[in-house]
């Protein structure tokens, strides 16, 4: 299992999260109340995508991008 939580700073709290380009490994989820990225990876292999935040009176976050690679 696979679990990483996303942190904001700044802005004014009441995060939401969503991913705007590319794609998480299959079988991982990005919760967007939470910031939690969680599951159990099924394929191995790098992949690459962007995510921002939204605060709670609706200013986004700089994008920011990410990878996580999956061994198999």
């Amino acid at each position: 299992p696979y679990t990483f939580t996303l942190v904001a700073t700044g802005g004014t709290p009441g995060y939401t999260w969503a991913i705007t380009s590319g794609a998480l490994p299959p079988s991982l989820t990005l919760n967007p109340a939470t910031g939690t990225i969680s599951g159990t990876p099924t394929v191995a292999g790098t992949f690459t995508f962007a995510v921002r935040a939204t605060d709670s009176v609706g200013a986004t976050s700089p994008t920011s991008v990410l990878s996580i690679t999956i061994n198999p």
